[in-house]
C-alpha cells in the first residue's frame, strides 16, 4: 500500500503550474530530478553494468531513454561509452539549460555544434523526442537496440501504455532496462 503522504504530495505536484516544478527541480529545492538528469554520467555506469551482467554490449548499439528529464548528460555519457546513437525521450521535460550549461564544453562538442550560442545536437548521433513514446515508436518501429529508464515508471498513470511502445521501438533481439 502506497502511504497517504505520498499520494498528497503527487497531488500537489499535479496542480503546481509547471514553470514553478521545473525552477524547484533545477535549484533540487524540495523535489529531486532523477539520475539521468542529476547523475547522468553515474546512471550510463549503471546501465553499462547491468548489461554486461546480462552479456549485451553497448558497442555500436542505438539507445532509447525513456524520460531522460532534460539533461543532454545520459545522452552524453552513452555516446561516450560507445553506443552508435542515443535518443532522449520525454514528453514532460524541455532541455535544462541550467543543467546543460555545467556539462563541459569538450564533452558537448564530440556531439553538438554550436549556432548563435545554442548547442544543436548532431542528429546522426543525438535525437531528442518531446513526445509520448507511442508516437515515436509508431513512426521507428524496431528502431533501437537498447530502451533505458530510471525514475520514470513510477510517474506513469498508465504503465502498460509506456511499457508496449518500449517494446515496439525494439529491434528483434533487443532488451529493454525499466527501472522502477
Amino acid at each position: 500500500m502506497v502511504p497517504l503522504k505520498y499520494w498528497l504530495l503527487r497531488l500537489c505536484r499535479r496542480a503546481t503550474p509547471k514553470t514553478l516544478i521545473n525552477f524547484m527541480l533545477d535549484r533540487g529545492i524540495y523535489l529531486k530530478p532523477g539520475g539521468e538528469t542529476s547523475r547522468p554520467q553515474e546512471v550510463a555506469a549503471l546501465y553499462l553494468e547491468c548489461m554486461a551482467r546480462n552479456g549485451l554490449n553497448l558497442k555500436g548499439s542505438a539507445v532509447c531513454v525513456v524520460g531522460y528529464g532534460g539533461s543532454y548528460g545520459i545522452g552524453i555519457h552513452l555516446l561516450a561509452a560507445g553506443a552508435s546513437r542515443v535518443i532522449l525521450q520525454d514528453p514532460y521535460a524541455p532541455p535544462k539549460r541550467w543543467r546543460n550549461r555545467q556539462i563541459p564544453a569538450e564533452l558537448m562538442a564530440r556531439y553538438f555544434r554550436q549556432e548563435k550560442g545554442q548547442w544543436i545536437p548532431d542528429s546522426d548521433k543525438l535525437v531528442l523526442r518531446h513526445e509520448e513514446l507511442s508516437l515515436y515508436a509508431e513512426r521507428n518501429p524496431e528502431s533501437v537496440d537498447f530502451v533505458v529508464s530510471r525514475s520514470t515508471f513510477e510517474h506513469v498513470s498508465n504503465v502498460q501504455g509506456l511499457v508496449t511502445p518500449c517494446w515496439q521501438v525494439l529491434r528483434p533481439g533487443g532488451a529493454r532496462n525499466p527501472h522502477y
